[in-house]
């Protein structure tokens, strides 16, 4: 049921009673709640929806970094996202970031290999049980970014289809999650002369890489 289709509904149902005078405090404060979360979930898919657009017009702007400066700002991104977990549903989630570079610098977009990594750590959130494992490596030609979580795994079905827009397997009913996470990283590691892989990891639970070729 997408947010529009929810809000109608109350909407509709206010009208039938004229109003809230029908309804207890207890309901009319579940009501607003409830139409503030729809609200809330439609200016998500706006934004994302916004994104897409403008995927087609992003521009690389590649310059000089530290292959040390991804790292570091990997690990900061992984402490704020598990603690946003965290706060989210209490879930304490561990991740390990593995390295290994033969380059110190690299000429690299990496304001978009950041964007990338951020949606791939999303997305492994959204699934993982305990751990994720992140894995930069670089050697002469490219940087490589693998973002592997202990769930359940991709089916061979979302194998061949996780990186179309708006694909959800079929079960999933997040409510915030309008599958364009995957879609954007590999327009994203296209738009860089590079690709996305999706596979399963070795221990059953997904496994998505990010390839970047580097100057």
């Amino acid at each position: 049921r997408t947010p529009v289709t929810i809000l109608k509904g109350y909407t509709e149902l206010l009208q039938k009673y004229e109003g809230m005078e029908h309804f207890t405090s207890e309901r009319k404060k579940e009501i607003f709640e409830l139409m503030k979360q729809q609200v809330e979930r439609l200016g998500k898919y706006a934004q994302k929806m916004s994104t897409v657009q403008k995927l087609e017009d992003i521009e690389i702007h590649t310059k000089t970094v530290l292959t040390r400066s991804i790292s570091d700002k990997c690990n900061e991104m992984c402490r704020f996202m598990t603690e946003e977990q965290k706060e989210k549903d209490g879930r304490n989630i561990e991740i390990c970031v593995k390295e290994n570079f033969v380059r110190e610098e690299i000429c690299i977009d990496e304001d978009l290999v950041l964007e990338v990594l951020e949606n791939l750590l999303t997305n492994a959130l959204r699934y993982v049980n305990q751990y994720i494992t992140i894995a930069l490596l670089c050697d002469e030609n490219y940087l490589s970014i693998s973002v592997e979580d202990d769930g359940k795994g991709f089916l061979e079905e979302e194998l061949l289809n996780v990186t179309k827009p708006f694909y959800r397997a079929n079960k999933e009913k997040e409510e915030n999650h309008f599958g364009l996470g995957l879609y954007i990283c590999s327009i994203l590691c296209q738009k860089n002369g590079g690709k996305l892989q999706i596979e399963k990891g070795k221990n059953g639970g997904g496994k998505v890489t990010a390839i970047f070729p580097i100057k």
